[in-house]
């Protein structure tokens, strides 16, 4: 549902930096990366109204009982489902967002859905993962209980960059 809040500033910070011109957020939640990457890559430019937003932002989420004001305000389209379901049907992005996703998903899936993002992405795919297990469920969602890990050297097998957050997770991020 949310992430961290130490992964905002370097999240946003890749955003801005691959300038896209759309972003897939895989595992929507609350809709903080949507709402982070419509504010960096719309209203910091100068583009305040929702009719001259340019930015394709849209969204994989699987529980329809998360959707929130934020969904409406900020996503072009979000779809409902399992991600690994949705994924390879949908169209190329600039940039794909995985942030607190694998970890949910069992390790052999975990990596077809990070494979399957690395197909959609044209520019960057930026990943977000716990370094430990700690979430058995999350109010009686089943989906939210963590079933798998990554850890950093994982991460740099694939040839990703690493940011490491001690005991708060690992960003990790490949350029396209």
């Amino acid at each position: 549902m949310l992430s961290e809040r130490c992964n905002i500033t370097p999240v946003t910070n890749l955003l801005v930096w691959a300038n896209p011109k759309s972003v897939l957020d895989v595992g929507v939640g609350f809709g903080t990366y949507g709402f982070l990457a419509r504010a960096y890559l719309d209203v910091w430019r100068g583009r305040l109204f929702k009719k001259s937003w340019q930015t394709i932002i849209d969204g994989i989420e699987y529980y329809k009982e998360f959707e929130n004001p934020v969904y409406n305000f900020c996503y072009n389209t979000v779809f409902y489902g399992d991600a690994k379901d949705i994924l390879p049907v949908l169209k190329k992005y600039d940039v794909v967002i995985l942030y607190h996703v694998l970890e949910h998903m069992e390790k052999n899936q975990a990596i077809q859905v990070l494979a399957e993002a690395h197909h959609h992405a044209e520019k960057m795919i930026i990943v977000g993962v716990p370094t430990k297990f700690f979430q058995t469920g999350c109010e009686n969602w089943p989906a939210e209980q963590h079933r798998c890990h990554f850890t950093t050297q994982e991460f740099r097998d694939l040839k990703f960059n690493v940011q490491p957050f001690g005991d708060l997770g690992v960003l990790a991020w490949k350029t396209i």
